[in-house]
């Protein structure tokens, strides 16, 4: 059973929302649930975009100076494979001997294997989760858009301290800073993008023709990608009553903030890496921190140059408040 980090209050509320939409099973299969159906819906990859490409990037090139080739990698939670392709624009194909690949989705898991068995001599695909012995020890662990998807954080973060060699290196990239949210000017900043963009969303006209396209003839695309969850859910796992958009992104992203007074709020509102540190990562040592996207996790590249400007300048008055971070940890030696 999963162990909330603020208790019991927030696993109350869970089970609520269980009980509501006849849930019948445990809180933990129901998360595992609801996400391994959204993803098999809306396994979008992730993109080289943005600074979180770059904090990648660059936490990946420092740990290619320190580490002896070839190396070991685990990518926990790797999706569509993206982390293992910038990976190789980063290190040779011989400066890896072995990179195990996992995700609790058969999904993503298939679609890695097609996009990335060419690339690597010795590359592994696990369906599940990295609790297995079997599974090695490695001089890197890379988890990217990741933790704030856990509902057992100490669990997982003791898994990570037992696969990572002592001496090297856990990367923890793409997570939620609560620093972003507790910061006024860059809050103001990103509400005020939000509250004019979807105006201007709303104003063109080109929304509203397509919108009445869809009404009249949808495609089974079209029908929405929240929709299509709730009718699996119902038909597969005979729930009785629709979850809610907000509460189907609050179950695939436990940590993020919550910003609006209905979200289900069921974990932390984002994080504090020195706290992770301090509550779950006493085995390593902090060596480098990492932050990006002061447009509250939206790609700069695709707002208008007024927006990209501020941007920059908040990532210049406030270098570490971005609104993700990128931490790289290193295993402390025995």
């Amino acid at each position: 059973m999963p162990v909330f980090a603020n208790g019991e209050k927030e696993a109350a509320l869970l089970k609520d929302t269980m009980r509501r939409v006849g849930a019948r099973m445990s809180r933990q299969e129901f998360l595992f649930i609801v996400s391994n159906i959204y993803h098999a819906f809306e396994s979008k990859n992730y993109k080289p975009w943005s600074g979180v490409y770059n904090d990648l990037k660059e936490a990946l090139k420092q740990c290619k100076e320190h580490l002896f080739a070839p190396i070991t990698i685990l990518n926990v939670g790797c999706c569509a494979g993206y982390e293992a392709e910038v990976v190789r624009e980063v290190f040779d194909s011989v400066d890896v001997r072995r990179i195990v690949l996992t995700d609790i989705s058969p999904e993503m898991v298939r679609r890695a294997r097609t996009r990335l068995a060419a690339l690597y001599s010795q590359i592994e695909f696990r369906i599940g989760n990295i609790e297995d012995p079997s599974i090695g020890l490695f001089e890197l662990v890379i988890t990217h858009n990741l933790i704030h998807r856990i509902a057992d954080l100490p669990r997982f973060f003791r898994t990570v301290s037992k696969v990572t060699l002592p001496g090297c290196y856990y990367l923890m990239g793409d997570e939620p800073s609560i620093r972003f949210y507790r910061n006024p000017e860059c809050l103001a900043v990103y509400q005020e993008m939000r509250t004019i963009e979807e105006r201007r969303k709303w104003a063109d006209p080109r929304m509203w023709v397509d919108k009445l396209r869809r009404m009249i003839r949808p495609s089974e695309k079209e029908k929405g990608l929240f929709r299509r969850i709730n009718d699996r859910l119902r038909s597969q796992f005979g729930f009785t009553d629709d979850l809610t958009p907000r509460e189907i992104v609050k179950l695939l992203h436990i940590h993020s903030p919550s910003n609006l007074p209905k979200d289900l709020h069921i974990d932390f509102d984002g994080f504090d890496w020195n706290e992770l540190h301090r509550s779950y990562l006493q085995d390593f040592e902090l060596v480098q921190v990492w932050t990006s996207d002061e447009m509250g996790g939206t790609n700069p590249s695709e707002l208008p140059l007024r927006w990209q400007q501020l941007n920059d300048a908040l990532r210049e008055k406030y270098p570490i408040d971005g609104s993700n971070f990128t931490v790289l940890w290193k295993r402390r030696a025995l």
